[in-house]
């Protein structure tokens, strides 16, 4: 079966009006942006995808490494994407369209498992901590222990209607929504040089029934 390629989930960037409505973004030239919780629900939609399903069956493990000061080791994953396949993206047509990017490239991805006891002790650490480190203040937060991030900050933010109707109902496995567009100074090689990296991150919780 052919890997089912989401066209929001990729690392080619996002267009400022592929991005839902927000006042300080300039006029999407006449195109209709989508509703900001479509959009997110889609991607968070997505994202479950390739957890549950692409990471399983595409991802092939590559190494295995330590993560101070856990005591759990990290299973390192990779899934490489070939520009062909990319290139089949249904850009438009998709639930939330977007652009059609002028270069399509081949894509890299990377996946890292562990797994840590649920306990507040030393070497791990429960869930309301790991919470608050993954989820939480997400960029603040890589940018304390990547070493390559040399600062990071919030440029956008959208409000997230919650759910009001029957007819939305599914929007409500999701949580604690934020949606937010992220600005990130990294090294690169040359380590004298800079990258920018301009970000749209969705983040959530997800309630299992």
């Amino acid at each position: 079966m052919a890997e089912k390629l989401s066209n929001l989930l990729r690392l080619v960037p996002l267009e400022p009006g592929d991005l839902p409505f927000h006042r300080a973004l300039e006029p999407s030239d006449g195109r209709e942006r989508p509703d900001i919780r479509e959009f997110v629900q889609t991607i968070l939609n997505d994202a479950i995808h390739l957890v549950d399903e692409t990471l399983r069956t595409e991802f092939k493990p590559c190494s295995v490494k330590s993560s101070a000061p856990a005591e759990a080791k990290v299973q390192v994953f990779n899934h490489d994407i070939t520009a062909q396949n990319i290139s089949k993206v249904n850009w438009t047509g998709s639930r939330i369209p977007r652009h059609t990017p002028d270069n399509v490239r081949s894509e890299a991805w990377f996946a890292r498992r562990s797994n840590h006891a649920n306990r507040q002790a030393p070497g791990t650490a429960n869930f309301t901590e790991f919470d608050y480190g993954l989820r939480a203040d997400h960029s603040e937060h890589e940018g304390e222990y990547t070493p390559d991030v040399l600062d990071t900050y919030k440029v956008l933010d959208w409000t997230i209607p919650s759910a009001s109707t029957e007819e939305e109902a599914s929007f409500g496995d999701y949580e604690n929504m934020t949606m937010s567009s992220m600005y990130n100074r990294r090294l690169r090689c040359p380590a004298s040089a800079h990258s920018n990296v301009l970000s749209v991150g969705v983040l959530c919780t997800l309630s299992l029934k």
